[in-house]
């Protein structure tokens, strides 16, 4: 059949596409060609592609791939020299299609493709479109292997034909390489660490993290760079002796793709929190560079140095050095660039650790611009960062009542309370705990701005257990501020849900929790003649005698002291006698030789005499 013959038959026939089947008669026709060791020229190179573009649909590669003889076929024409480039290409084609997602031809190639004939391929065909194909089916051929495939490439030296291709002047072919390479490290840890130390390493510093790179090399190299440092002491070590650090900081001061961009900007967040990065980035004076860089040059050279001094002033050792810009850094928070934002954000709230530093950072006026950022950016990353940062400036005793008497604190931190992001939420009780504490008159403002109502809110929520620590600092802020009065008679107007905080702590398995809701309690029972009816209505009953049975020793006791001291009470005694649970949990202490045997047992008669009436 000659090719006019062959393009007219197929003209005739539906060849399918990625979501529809071709005719069963097409790829019957094609495959008995490629399979006919006579066919050549145009009529075998039509035949290879159109079966290798077949391929790409399901149902088509489950019919050619349990084609054991066209496989083979397809497989030898790969490597005959002979072979005219185009066909080479289809048939590379072929076989990345054919596998994907078709493990019993996956297993069948895997069998059948000798890895010495792998590695010369790559070795000595210069086509890239030929070898990027070769590389997506070496790939999708080793991503479901159980290990002998991948062995016989390792053993025959598919590093070594491989890292030379990350030096190809087609991005296409790095990028192969690059993702090839990144395969077999995630799966053979000697390869993950020669890699790491190695010629791999060299080539992705010295020629894949340049400013003219292609954006896929540039994007192959970050992710080839991620697998290769996963975990891998030795190629961290390499990689910043090598110059990793500065060809990535460089790399990140040229304008990238969007994509770049993104991908740079998240590798750096997991890479300068590393120790060992900052105290590089110290050590061979680049934080020293890029804070003489931080507010001059273009705005990407702004961004990534503002990005690198926000990480490293986690580092106690750089804070002198940072703290010293600090002025530039209060004067960005209100920049026109949202990345300059916030990194200058990320930079303050980490500076802002000794009284000192607060100090200063509040004559510069930096909390009306924290309050600005907490109440109008979206992204969750600026609310998180500024109310850490508030709740860090109120720790020094001198400052809390300055940093809460701002306009509007109080209100932009209330209403992130409920914010879905945790971080957020958390950030913002956690600055509203430390501004109310032992500050009367940052707690009125609070209250003023229905505080109180809107923690209640968070504390009776249905968040997952990772989130329920927003839920016990929220609690602790309240039983804090309830041991004065006035607070303590507002949190008994929201009835149950209010007095939820209190059943929180005490059911909590810390003793520290549990001490400060006991407190409140026993505030409680001070106020009036009401209070036990307080107890009961709000739930605090059963959590009283949970405690004592789980709580600290002491606290313990002290707990079971307090029942038996208002167990004549109507409404307490009704509430432990109709509680199943509490004879559940207190006859067995009161039958052992604890220190608190004694007052569960007194507790118990106590619950068996009569009333007072």
């Amino acid at each position: 059949m000659d090719i006019s013959e062959l393009e007219a038959r197929l003209a005739s026939l539906t060849l399918g596409n990625d979501e529809e089947a071709a005719d069963g008669e097409a790829l019957e026709m094609c495959s008995d060609l490629v399979r006919n060791q006579e066919t050549n020229g145009d009529t075998l190179a039509k035949a290879a592609e159109t079966l290798a573009t077949c391929a790409r649909n399901k149902d088509n590669r489950e019919v050619l791939g349990a084609n054991d003889e066209l496989v083979v076929r397809m497989l030898a024409l790969l490597h005959e020299d002979s072979t005219d480039m185009k066909v080479r290409l289809s048939c590379a084609c072929f076989l990345g299609n054919v596998v994907f997602q078709n493990e019993s031809a996956r297993e069948f190639v895997a069998d059948q493709w000798a890895p010495a004939q792998i590695i010369a391929l790559i070795s000595n065909v210069r086509d890239a479109e030929v070898l990027v194909n070769v590389g997506t089916a070496i790939d999708n051929v080793t991503k479901g292997d159980k290990g002998m495939f991948q062995r016989g490439l390792l053993a025959s030296g598919i590093v070594d034909a491989l890292t030379p291709l990350l030096k190809h002047k087609s991005a296409a072919v790095v990028a192969m390489a690059a993702s090839n390479l990144g395969t077999i490290a995630s799966a053979h840890a000697p390869s993950l660490r020669s890699m790491g130390t190695g010629e791999v390493m060299k080539t992705i510093i010295k020629n894949m993290l340049k400013p003219s790179s292609d954006e896929r090399v540039c994007s192959s190299a970050i992710e080839l760079l991620s697998t290769l440092l996963n975990n891998n002491p030795s190629a961290l070590e390499s990689f910043i002796t090598g110059g990793g650090i500065d060809a990535l900081i460089l790399l990140g001061q040229e304008t990238l793709s969007d994509r770049n961009r993104d991908q740079l900007n998240t590798y750096l967040s997991g890479i300068l929190a590393l120790p060992e990065v900052q105290g590089a980035i110290i050590a061979k004076g680049i934080l020293k560079e890029q804070l003489r860089i931080c507010s001059s040059g273009s705005l990407a050279t702004q961004q990534i140095a503002l990005k690198v001094i926000g990480y490293c002033a986690t580092n106690s050792e750089c804070l002198p050095q940072i703290f010293a810009k600090y002025k530039i850094f209060v004067k960005k928070l209100a920049d026109e660039d949202a990345k300059i934002r916030l990194h200058s954000t990320m930079i303050v709230s980490n500076i802002a650790r000794t009284d000192e530093y607060c100090r200063r950072l509040l004559q510069e006026g930096v909390v009306p611009k924290l309050v600005e950022l907490c109440r109008n950016e979206v992204d969750v990353q600026f609310k998180h960062l500024a109310a850490g940062c508030i709740r860090n400036l109120a720790i020094p005793p001198a400052n809390k009542e300055r940093v809460g008497s701002v306009k509007d604190i109080f209100g932009a931190l209330i209403e992130m309370v409920p914010h879905e992001n945790p971080f957020v939420a958390n950030s913002a009780v956690m600055a509203i705990k430390v501004l109310c504490t032992n500050i009367p008159a940052n707690t009125e403002r609070f209250l003023a701005n229905n505080g109180l109502s809107v923690l209640v809110d968070k504390i009776n929520a249905d968040l997952p257990d990772e989130q329920k620590r927003i839920q016990y600092e929220a609690s602790r802020m309240i039983a804090s501020n309830a041991l004065e009065s006035c607070f303590r008679a507002k949190l008994v107007q929201c009835g149950e849900p209010g007095l939820a905080s209190i059943r929180l702590l005490l059911s909590s398995p810390f003793a520290i929790l549990q001490q400060e809701g006991f407190q409140v309690v026993q505030r409680l029972l001070e106020d009036s003649e009401h209070g036990c009816n307080v107890l009961v209505s709000g739930g605090i009953v059963p959590a009283l005698v949970l405690m004592s049975a789980s709580g600290d020793a002491t606290l313990r006791v002290e707990t079971l002291n307090l029942l038996k001291s208002i167990a004549r009470d109507p409404a307490v005694r009704a509430c432990l006698l109709g509680d199943a649970k509490a004879k559940f949990y207190l006859e067995p202490i009161a039958s052992g030789s604890t220190p608190a045997s004694g007052a569960a047992a007194e507790l118990l008669q106590a619950l068996t005499e009569e009333p007072a009436r």
